[in-house]
């Protein structure tokens, strides 16, 4: 891909990842789907793998049931890898705007689908110590 390609890539995955955050924040579990690949796999952590957009849908949809409210998205590298273009970034869950209840790092594989750049493989984890018994 050449790099002005890929800097076209990075300025759209930039603006999904702005959508994605605006679609958690307004509690639109659909729209927040729609981001993703209609293949896409979400990988989240203590949990099996999540196939398809409707599964995507509900798994986000029962996060905002339980009050996730918000989600800043950091991105630290994209880079190009044949298909695919990999994002590695930087995140912070939010229960209220100013309470955050989670930091990690994520790593997703964007694929274009019909001309617009979607979350194909979505996995993260968090960066805070696991809690003691």
């Amino acid at each position: 891909m050449p790099r002005e390609t890929l800097a076209n890539a990075q300025e759209a995955i930039q603006e999904v990842n702005r959508t994605f955050s605006d679609f958690l924040s307004s509690g639109d579990p659909a729209g927040l789907a729609r981001c993703y690949a209609k293949e896409a796999v979400l990988m989240p952590p203590n949990q099996d793998l999540i196939y398809g957009r409707n599964n995507i849908e509900g798994f986000w949809r029962g996060l905002m049931t339980a009050g996730i409210k918000s989600i800043r998205l950091e991105s630290q590298l994209v880079e190009q890898h044949g298909d695919v273009v990999c994002e590695i970034g930087r995140y912070t869950v939010f229960i209220q705007r100013n309470e955050a209840v989670d930091e990690g790092k994520y790593l997703v594989l964007w694929l274009q689908e019909s001309g617009e750049w979607k979350l194909f493989r979505d996995i993260w984890n968090s960066s805070r110590p696991i809690a003691t018994p």
